[in-house]
């Protein structure tokens, strides 16, 4: 068994991956100790997904909880685009006489 120190130095040499695994096989107290010691960014078992931590946090500002009006114009703007360009992708391969 490794003491908290060790598991702590040997913690942040691992990759998300490694992490994750090891994390799912700690006990519940183990867990808290580690979450007592560790950064927040490195308590949390390498179980987030890579990048900001929620969806619509940035790193130049608070944390947000949901996309500005801007922001859902602008990705309404590049999904109608997305399916024009796939529309005209379909009908080209569709007409005759086209490879």
């Amino acid at each position: 068994m490794l003491t908290l120190e060790q598991r702590e130095y040997l913690w942040r040499s691992l990759t998300a991956e490694q992490r994750t695994d090891i994390w799912r096989g700690l006990e519940p107290h183990e867990r808290r100790e580690m979450r007592e010691r560790l950064a927040p960014a490195d308590a949390d078992g390498g179980l987030r997904p890579l990048g900001p931590r929620r969806p619509f946090d940035t790193v130049d500002g608070p944390p947000r909880s949901m996309m500005t009006p801007e922001e859902r114009q602008q990705m309404r703007e590049q999904i109608r685009e997305a399916h024009r360009l796939r529309r005209e992708r379909t009908e080209v391969e569709r007409r005759p006489g086209t490879p």
